[in-house]
């Protein structure tokens, strides 16, 4: 299975805010329910990782969203040797928002 993009999603919890890994074979730039395919997503006690209330307290969730973006822009430039970012699609976005493009 070749998956060609990574979704980083995000969503609001009682808490805060919590984000997920999921891939896919498919990517439509026109039409974000490609992230509807699911072809990969990891162990379900490491698909979801809380956003510290410490980074998310008094936060909106445009801010979240951009602060998202900024951290998997700076991973993905310092660490463009991963195996798993080679290649691949990079999106995030809000469960019910639209997906922005990474890579």
């Amino acid at each position: 299975m070749e998956v060609k993009a990574i979704n980083i999603g995000i969503f609001e919890t009682e808490s805060g805010y919590s984000m997920y890994l999921t891939g896919s074979q498919v990517y439509d730039t026109d039409d974000d329910d490609w992230v509807l395919d699911v072809d990969y997503e990891p162990n379900p006690s490491l698909k979801y990782l809380e956003i510290p209330q410490v980074l998310a307290t008094g936060i909106k969730w445009d801010e979240i969203l951009v602060n998202v973006q900024s951290a998997l822009k700076m991973i993905i430039e310092r660490h463009d040797n991963l195996e798993i970012l080679k290649n691949r699609i990079i999106t995030t976005g809000f469960d019910d928002g639209e997906l922005m493009r990474i890579v």
